[in-house]
């Protein structure tokens, strides 16, 4: 063997970043990943982008006295760069006998976007080189950790635990279309969002102009959802130039603090542009709708002491598609965990009862849907099953006509759960299939925080 093949072997089978500093792309690592419980964990990631940022100074006052607005992660890298800086020239001054350096306008740094092995892409992020452990060979690094598991339980942590599905359970045309999906919208354009008084970390790739997206962050305004990167340029809006207090459309609901405004498409397109363009930062497997025309929005508002209305989440309905009560719904991070969400589930099922429809949602669900969709499922049939009492056969066309559930959403519920007794399943000639529930079934699970009062809804 030659002592040039011998070197090149030698640096192939390197995995120390002291000794080889330099992160490429494509190359796999375990990474510092901060908890909300827990300080740091070590875990595996790939480099999936490398980006040069050049971004204003975080702690640098403009001539009107405003701090820029970044994202939260590029302001705590920015100024953790400027630290490291004045360091290091605190040091150079020493040994030259030189002043230090005055405070820049804009701070320059290398990230690299990873994904971390085995979690949901919203946990995507942008790192600094200081964040990189080790490297890890890439044919270990995908490599399940623990005993292996049977195919139920990967399905249990699929359906409960969110783990992304592997593309060796999917067909082949099912794998493209993932495959092609990740590789679209792999890369995070924007990290956060300044919406009311909240900065939100964003989940999912949104396709934002890109332009609006240097500095990390958009600020949108609550009323008319006009979106901007200018922080001079947002107050202007905010003080003067927006007189929206509440969204367009048609007010359908309004009971204590909230209230429910109906926003057609085709007459509001650039409202409802912009609601999707927010939605999709928080939903992965939803296309975006450029052409609203067809769709209807029912937004969630809470009233504030002045009376103005900030919006809180929204659901869509594609008009054309009864059958289908609902085609996206979204909950803004920090309203969620109030029962929004399953308030506007029972919104979506009371519109279609008065059409005299049985419906449901659109699929697929999204993770946060499908949790959303099965513990409402699940409360509601364990109410009726309490009514029905055991050993009383039920078919699944009479309970969809109960609920106003579709019969293929109902058997979904029943076979997560295991609600019925699989030894008394009947299945007719006319394919209807008579059920016997268990015993836990007649436990509802807890109801939703907010019921949503009927009398008080104008359609």
């Amino acid at each position: 063997m030659s002592a040039r093949s011998a070197r090149s072997k030698k640096k192939r089978a390197t995995l120390s970043l002291e000794e080889d500093p330099v992160i490429k792309k494509g190359e796999h690592f375990m990474v510092l990943l901060e908890c909300p419980n827990v300080t740091t964990v070590e875990v595996a990631a790939e480099v999936l982008e490398e980006k040069l940022f050049n971004v204003p100074n975080p702690m640098l006052k403009d001539k009107k006295g405003i701090l820029p607005v970044l994202a939260p992660r590029l302001a705590e890298t920015a100024k953790e760069v400027l630290e490291r800086a004045k360091e290091t020239s605190k040091k150079r001054g020493k040994k030259r006998g030189g002043r230090s350096r005055e405070t820049p306008k804009n701070v320059s740094f290398t990230l690299y976007y990873v994904h971390y092995h085995s979690r949901d892409r919203r946990m995507d992020r942008w790192l600094p080189s200081w964040k990189f452990i080790k490297r890890i060979p890439s044919e270990t690094a995908n490599l399940p950790t623990g005993p292996v598991r049977t195919r139920s339980k990967t399905r249990f942590a699929q359906e409960f635990s969110h783990e992304p599905k592997d593309p060796k359970s999917m067909s082949a045309k099912d794998a493209s279309i993932e495959k092609e999906w990740q590789e679209l919208t792999k890369i995070k354009l924007v990290e956060a969002v300044r919406f009311s008084k909240h900065i939100i970390e964003t989940w999912y790739y949104s396709p934002y102009p890109e332009i609006y997206t240097q500095n990390g962050i958009i600020l949108i305004c609550e009323f008319c959802l006009l979106y901007t990167f200018d922080i001079v340029e947002f107050h202007c809006h905010k003080g003067k130039a927006c007189k929206k207090r509440k969204p367009p459309g048609t007010e359908i609901y309004r009971k204590d603090k909230l209230t429910v405004f109906k926003v057609n498409g085709h007459e509001d397109k650039f409202y409802c542009r912009s609601l999707c363009l927010l939605g999709k930062l928080f939903l992965d497997h939803k296309s975006l709708l450029y052409e609203v025309d067809k769709f209807i929005f029912y937004v969630l508002c809470e009233t504030h002491g002045d009376g103005s209305e900030h919006p809180v989440g929204f659901f869509s309905k594609e008009s054309a598609i009864p059958e289908n009560n609902l085609a996206c719904i979204m909950i803004l991070p920090p309203h969620q965990c109030k029962g929004y969400g399953s308030f506007l589930v029972q919104l979506s099922y009371e519109l279609s009862l008065r059409d005299g429809v049985i419906a449901g949602p659109e699929y697929p669900l999204s993770d946060t849907g499908r949790t959303l969709y099965r513990k409402y499922w699940t409360t509601a049939l364990g109410l009726l099953f309490r009514k029905i009492g055991l050993n009383n056969p039920i078919s699944v066309k009479q309970l969809s006509k109960l609920t106003g559930y579709r019969d293929f959403d109902i058997s979904y519920v029943i076979d997560v759960w295991k609600l019925v007794d699989s030894q008394c399943v009947e299945t007719r000639k006319d394919g209807d299939v008579t059920v016997v529930v268990l015993k836990h079934a007649l436990s509802p699970g807890k109801r939703p925080r907010i019921i949503m009062d009927y009398n008080l809804l104008r359609t």
